[in-house]
């Protein structure tokens, strides 16, 4: 009796390790950011939007950013960054002039501007560990603006084999368990 208990404590405890390890993910649903509008310099934090869970509806809404430019939207998908103004904007010339995207889950792995979906587009687009880098400075953005931004995450995806692997763990202790 004391072995099936022990088979179903391993199968129950593989399982769980099987079921954990499928949580890595690709992309920033469900993940924590904070965005901020940084302004004269990308260190200096002009206007911060708060952390926010990146989900279905738009994480910054329109007046998120109301001490930077109080038109801006952000929203935040599963590997895109669509910041909106429906209004327009003149971006004053500094050393940056945008907003700073951090991903308080993990870092980016690459970024670039998306030119088929975009009507104004970043002088400057970079990426730091878990920081996107957006700059718009000198920019002149027409009326209902929309810039996005395609990135990928240095987040690993889980392994196709893993469930095997641990499948036939679970068989060699099931085996040896029993003798």
């Amino acid at each position: 009796m004391k072995t099936r208990v022990q088979i179903a404590g391993i199968a129950a405890a593989s399982l769980l390790i099987i079921f954990n390890a499928g949580e890595a993910k690709a992309d920033l649903i469900g993940s924590s950011v904070d965005v901020t509008a940084n302004f004269p310099s990308a260190m200096t934090i002009f206007a911060d939007g708060g952390v926010k869970v990146v989900g279905s509806g738009v994480e910054y809404a329109v007046g998120s950013f109301a001490a930077y430019n109080p038109d801006f939207s952000i929203d935040l998908s599963g590997s895109q960054i669509i910041i909106s103004n429906a209004t327009g904007t003149t971006f004053s010339t500094a050393g940056f002039n945008g907003f700073v995207i951090t991903d308080l889950s993990g870092a980016f792995q690459s970024v670039s501007a998306n030119t088929a979906l975009s009507n104004f587009l970043p002088v400057n687009l970079s990426v730091s560990g878990n920081e996107i880098f957006v700059n718009y400075s000198g920019l002149v953005t027409p009326g209902q603006a929309v810039s996005v931004i395609d990135f990928t995450l240095a987040r690993p995806s889980p392994a196709p084999q893993s469930a095997q692997a641990h499948r036939a763990s679970l068989s060699l202790h099931s085996s040896s368990v029993g003798s």
